[in-house]
């Protein structure tokens, strides 16, 4: 009996325990479910969904623009009592399906004297009807000419453009082209998902309009002949832009080239003015494109040409109209060959505004203002002082201000997006996170209005500025928590930047995700961070050909360089500090000082930490005192006064290589050195209001000091002298280790 309840007992207990056991198991595969469960929501669901429903807003808007189409209003012409011109216009027109014609009286009160008054109301009525491009004209009965003018936005802004046709009354049908082809280069595309409907019917208009130059009707006399050379040139010049066609652009700068010679200085001086300036922006593009500084000189001296028939006294506007592109193309000079044409470019900038006033012409003010913010942040970089970079912060500001985001919400959104570069170049002069921070809010608010569903490219672009500011606040306040946003930000922006079509785009952010992964691997000491990092640069750097991209070449090299030496110094691989060596001294070989002594500086001071981590780990003396020399030269280019955080920053790398000078020759008199350098440093950073850097380097003069004086303690008396400074020492270091226990 007794043993048959031990039987029972053991198989219940047996029982039991394959529950239990079973339990167990359930309970791990249903945790390992789950997690499967929810990595799938997360990285396959959630993702695959939001793209569904951009792609499903991408589709809605493609299939309501192309059921839509470009609006085009065409008004009565003045002259054309019974309005056979008008319907002719009209027929030409709508030869295609994607131009919608209505044809309205002329708005009472409309004035063909002065270009603002007629963007005005031009403004005012496309804003009424909803419509793309405007239509107008008049007719010369004297000299049997008609003269049609097409006013609209211009492709991704809110500035309009006016192109004039002048024809001969009694036009053939077959310069139908001639009015299509015009009329698409004006309108306005609310999104990249337009450019396509635009190409569909751009690019066969454009080719039978150059067919019909190169068979041109004897009837037209040379003036109107230049004329449907400008209109082709127009043509192309687009198709090159929105395709990045070199073809097209080829195409683009022989017609204007074709069209000047029939526009002789003392017969239409204007008209040639107006095909020498549109020649100008065309080589401004490619040059700017290919990177090509010889087109760009080529671009500045056609505006240069342009001038003398705008004069400012005759045709204020249209002079500067020409003052501000030529600015902008010297700008883009500057960005190549160095910044030694940027006081040329901002003095035209400058003179140009003396025309665009924001109560006349409130959209081209912000737009010329928003280009002389650019160039004072690119002079500001390398100036000896800050007075450069806050005005642009205050043109910014101004602009945010007073332009009405309904009115112009691109330039709006570019107005914040200038706002927040100039933001983030103070930030890094005088080290104060405060600007990052409404660099930050800046960027957020540019953010709403760059959809990622209508402009992809704007919208990667400002996340990818998004994360800079969240990768440098990381870097300056010492703490890692928005590392992760800042990575997250760039490959949203790399989703949308496609490596062959968008190349330069796609490598500015790849090497700004490799910052942010250099950063998130030596705070978390995961190597697998830092490897990314050096992969991304080097992806990068393939994108940026050194005879094509000079400075962004020079700015990848001193990235890869700094990366290889952290990953270096984490692997203790004397080969990759070497490697990263020979980079910083490439970066330096485009760097230079006498040019741009800010990038010198950076490149410089990356080849000094380069040095020193050498030098420590070879116990070299001499690699240390070529790092010291490298710091000296930088700190040499800083002054206290004006830039103290850059001046505490190479004061006390300085510092940290006399310590390991000190640590390496254990001289009492080196450590003394290196205790004189990190108290300047902190001092420095006091002044700059860096107090978390001040902070850091009081912990580490702390430690220097101790260090001394054990040593002294050491070299002064026997054991019982120099054990009191060591006890204090390790008292000291439990403390603090304490404090921050109970702070954490």
């Amino acid at each position: 009996m007794n043993t048959d309840a031990m039987d029972i007992a053991g198989a219940v207990t047996h029982l039991g325990a394959w529950l239990f056991c079973g339990f167990l198991i359930l309970s791990f595969a249903w945790s390992l479910v789950e997690r499967l469960l929810m990595w799938i929501d997360a990285a396959l669901i959630k993702p695959g969904l939001a793209r569904l429903l951009d792609g499903s807003k991408a589709a809605i808007g493609k299939m309501r623009r192309r059921r839509r189409g470009f609006r085009i209003v065409l008004t009565d012409l003045s002259g054309d009592d019974d309005g056979s011109r008008a319907t002719r216009i009209a027929a030409a027109l709508s030869s295609i399906p994607a131009l919608k014609v209505a044809r309205i009286p002329a708005p009472p009160g409309w004035k063909f004297a002065g270009r603002i008054e007629m963007e005005r109301q031009a403004e005012d009525v496309l804003r009424a009807r909803k419509a793309d491009v405007l239509i107008f004209g008049r007719i010369d009965r004297a000299e049997q000419v008609l003269a049609v003018s097409f006013l609209g936005r211009d492709v991704g802004g809110d500035i309009c453009g006016l192109a004039t046709l002048e024809l001969p009354l009694d036009f053939a049908a077959s310069l139908a082209p001639a009015f299509v082809a015009t009329a698409l280069t004006q309108t306005a595309l609310t999104g990249e998902d337009d450019v396509p409907l635009l190409l569909d019917w751009l690019v066969p208009q454009t080719l039978e309009l150059k067919a019909l130059c190169e068979r041109m009707p004897k009837s037209l006399s040379d003036p109107q002949r230049a004329g449907l050379l400008h209109a082709v040139g127009r043509s192309a010049a687009l198709l090159g832009r929105l395709n990045h066609d070199p073809n097209a652009h080829q195409l683009a700068l022989a017609a204007y080239r074709h069209a000047l010679e029939g526009l002789p200085p003392d017969i239409a001086p204007l008209a040639r003015a107006g095909t020498l300036n549109a020649l100008a922006i065309t080589l401004r593009h490619i040059g700017y494109e290919e990177r090509d500084p010889a087109l760009l000189e080529e671009a500045v001296a056609t505006f240069a040409q342009a001038l003398p028939y705008r004069r400012r006294d005759l045709v204020p506007f249209d002079w500067a109209e020409t003052k501000r592109e030529c600015g902008t193309a010297l700008a883009c000079l500057a960005e190549m060959d160095g910044p030694s044409r940027l006081e040329e470019a901002e003095a035209c900038l400058r003179e140009a505004l003396e025309e665009y006033r924001p109560e006349r012409t409130l959209v081209r003010w912000a737009d010329a203002q928003i280009m002389l913010a650019h160039i004072l942040r690119l002079r500001g970089r390398n100036a000896p002082n800050a007075a450069a970079l806050e005005e642009a912060i205050a043109i910014g500001r101004r602009v945010v201000a007073d332009l009405p985001q309904k009115r112009a919400p691109f330039i709006w959104a570019q107005a914040h997006t200038s706002l927040g570069h100039a933001l983030e170049a103070l930030s890094e002069r005088k080290g104060d996170p405060s600007l990052l921070l409404e660099a930050g809010r800046v960027y957020a608010q540019a953010l709403k209005e760059w959809p990622r569903s209508r402009l992809r490219l704007r919208w990667g672009a400002t996340n990818a500025n998004l994360g800079n500011v969240l990768a440098t606040l990381a870097d300056r306040t010492g703490k890692p928590d928005t590392l992760e946003d800042a990575i997250a930000c760039y490959r949203a922006a790399l989703k949308v930047q496609n490596r062959r079509k968008h190349a330069k785009a796609w490598a500015s952010t790849q090497n700004s995700l490799a910052y942010a992964l250099r950063l998130l691997g030596e705070e978390t000491g995961n190597r697998a961070h830092l490897e990314k990092a050096v992969a991304a640069t080097r992806a990068a750097l393939e994108e940026w050909p050194r005879e094509r991209f000079p400075q962004d070449w020079a700015m990848g090299q001193m990235n890869l360089g700094t990366n290889l030496c952290v990953l270096g110094q984490r692997r203790r691989n004397k080969r990759l500090i070497r490697e990263g060596i020979a980079a910083f001294y490439r970066s330096l070989e485009e760097r230079r000082r006498e040019e741009m002594p800010v990038e010198w500086a950076e490149s410089q001071g990356s080849l000094a930490n380069g040095l020193r981590a050498l030098g420590e780990l070879e116990k070299s003396p001499q690699r240390l005192e070529e790092s010291l020399s490298a710091y000296r030269a930088v700190l040499a280019l800083h002054d206290l006064d004006t830039a103290p955080f850059d001046w505490a920053d190479a004061q006390s790398r300085l510092a940290k290589a006399l310590l390991a000078r000190a640590r390496m020759t254990r001289d009492v008199a080196e450590f003394r050195r290196a205790e004189e350098a990190f108290e300047a440093a902190a001092h420095a950073y006091r002044l700059a209001g860096a107090y978390p850097h001040e902070a850091g380097t009081v912990r580490m003069l702390e430690d220097v000091r101790a260090r001394r004086q054990r040593l002294e303690a050491r070299a002064n008396s026997g054991i019982a002298g120099w054990l009191l400074p060591e006890i204090r020492h390790l008292v000291r270091r439990a403390l603090r280790l304490g404090r921050k226990v109970v702070i954490g």
